[in-house]
């Protein structure tokens, strides 16, 4: 796990109806611990660069820094996927958007909003819930180097919970020099198969951990909602559970059963 892996957590259960997040260095230091001097005094380390863990942690969460003021120590986070044009540009700065007001009513989400539905943010917010429900957090695998394993292993008291995690598929690519094309698969149908794909790894899992409790997580969006639906009868009887992740943070857990 990453130290910034708490700043993670911290961003993903932000609502989705704050567009950005203001902390100060200190704010910051409550939720990692101490910064590295860089972080005061060397503007490019807050850049949004997939090769940083820092960076890694809040674009896991569906954010990027839009704007850092080393002098007052402040950090501006913003809702987004970085851009990358250059190894040169450090910092993503983008249109601010203003704040909106809070209280949306609790349906699945359209299936839009790439950095809602990504794995690494669907992971993010689970782990986050887990973590306020009193679950140990003993293992995250790192989805952007597409780390091979359990997703997200959690333990409370004698109960060990391994979880297959997935997102809702992009219509873009995520290789930078492809990022004007549009993929010609259509995301519900290759949504199908990431599902298919949970369960066969739900059914390992049991395979291979048969004390432990097994479930699989995906984004809260009509097509795996129905997928469920139309499943769940066979989910109860491999005992595996199925967790609902919005965007705004909240976790549903449905019945296997009718």
């Amino acid at each position: 796990m990453s130290r910034y892996d708490p700043l993670r957590w911290y961003l993903a259960k932000v609502t989705a109806d704050r567009h950005q997040v203001r902390l100060t260095f200190r704010d910051l230091e409550k939720i990692v611990g101490s910064l590295p001097d860089s972080a005061r005094s060397y503007r490019p380390w807050w850049g949004n660069s997939a090769r940083s863990p820092q960076a890694t942690a809040w674009q896991a969460a569906g954010f990027v820094v839009d704007d850092v003021n080393l002098t007052a120590e402040l950090v501006v986070f913003a809702r987004g996927q970085a851009r990358r044009r250059s190894g040169a540009s450090p910092v993503l700065v983008t249109r601010t958007i203003g704040e909106e007001p809070i209280g949306r009513t609790a349906t699945p989400l359209a299936e839009t909003g790439e950095a809602d539905h990504s794995e690494a943010a669907v992971q993010a917010r689970l782990v986050a819930h887990l973590a306020g429900d009193g679950w140990h957090i003993r293992r995250v695998a790192d989805t952007a180097s597409r780390e091979q394993g359990i997703d997200v292993i959690a333990s409370k008291g004698a109960r060990t919970l391994a979880i297959e995690v997935k997102g809702f598929p992009s219509r873009a690519y995520a290789d930078p020099r492809k990022v004007d094309q549009v993929k010609p698969t259509n995301p519900s149908v290759q949504a199908r198969h990431w599902y298919a794909a949970a369960m066969l790894q739900a059914m390992l899992m049991r395979q291979q951990h048969p004390t432990y409790e097994i479930a699989v997580a995906f984004p809260d969006v009509p097509t795996y909602r129905t997928l469920h639906q139309r499943t769940r009868s066979s989910l109860t009887d491999l005992r595996v559970a199925a967790y609902f992740v919005a965007a705004d943070g909240r976790v549903t857990t449905p019945p296997t059963t009718a």
